[in-house]
């Protein structure tokens, strides 16, 4: 008999194991990092599960170049049988990895790309990882803060005040995240997807079985920007007033990164010796009087 035809399989980067794909269930939509998590069994009951974590991989269609790349973002050894193991392993883009550094810090007279840019690349997302399409001209802000927010929730606010989007272009190699504010920059597919009711019956080529409607609640509007700024913690009014007066002592292109010492951190407000002090990465310290030495 001939040998069975897999119509999805995983490679994995440097890897000397080898699985196969059982079956994969994955949420991707706009301006979200993607998740797919994919079971698998393998001949291999003893991998070195810590050696996969991080690992590039792709997870391919129908043997074609269309597929899913990403990192491997969770990875989970299952039941043994007399000869198969079961795994699963989640696909993830890098980017998903910014939501577990929470940062706060200031960015004088830079452009929403221009910080999107020096966020990514403090995760090690250079040029090569990310573009910008965009057919709008985004002038600099006079100062920008991230206060207690995760890298991945400031790049969506920022993309979210500015009416951009991102998503992600995949490859055998790699995968791109890519920054737009129109939907000519989404690509065209190559061909289109059928809709086959859903028969219980197999089909020859990928389909669209069913179609669902959800409902949810939303916020409808907002008002009362104090009220906003106390959901903060009762310390954010001396952090904003500390920001407006000196966000003039920083160098154009310059970022400030805040650092709450255990006074600001126990009590919620600056205590005498306590003060929040902004510290640049290339930079000397700001002084206690707010200017650069």
């Amino acid at each position: 008999m001939p040998a069975p035809e897999h119509r999805f399989s995983l490679t994995i980067e440097d890897s000397p194991y080898a699985f196969q794909v059982l079956a994969f269930d994955g949420t991707e939509g706009i301006s979200r990092p993607y998740a797919f998590t994919i079971d698998l069994v393998s001949e291999c009951a003893d991998p070195d599960l810590e050696q996969l974590l991080h690992k590039q991989a792709f997870l391919a269609f129908d043997g074609m170049e269309s597929g899913i790349h990403g990192q491997i973002y969770q990875v989970r050894q299952r039941d043994s049988g007399r000869r198969l193991t079961h795994y699963s392993v989640t696909l993830a883009p890098h980017f998903s990895y910014l939501a577990h550094r929470t940062n706060q810090r200031i960015f004088q007279s830079l452009t929403v790309p221009q910080i999107i840019s020096l966020v990514l690349k403090d995760h090690g997302i250079f040029e090569s990882a990310h573009q910008f399409r965009l057919n709008t001209c985004y002038l600099p802000r006079e100062y920008c803060v991230q206060y207690q927010e995760t890298d991945l929730h400031f790049i969506q606010r920022l993309c979210e005040e500015e009416g951009m989007h991102f998503h992600f272009q995949h490859s055998r190699k790699s995968h791109v995240l890519v920054f737009g504010d129109n939907q000519s920059i989404f690509r065209k597919l190559a061909r289109a997807t059928a809709y086959h009711q859903d028969s219980g019956i197999a089909a020859d080529e990928p389909v669209v079985r069913s179609f669902g409607t959800r409902l949810e609640t939303r916020t409808s509007h907002t008002e009362g920007g104090t009220r906003l700024l106390q959901a903060f913690g009762p310390g954010i009014n001396d952090f904003v007033h500390w920001v407006k007066s000196t966000a003039h002592a920083i160098s154009i292109g310059q970022v400030a990164r805040i650092v709450n010492s255990p006074a600001v951190q126990n009590s919620g407000r600056p205590g005498p010796n306590g003060r929040a002090a902004a510290q640049y990465p290339e930079y000397p310290q700001l002084p206690e009087s707010g200017r650069c030495a």
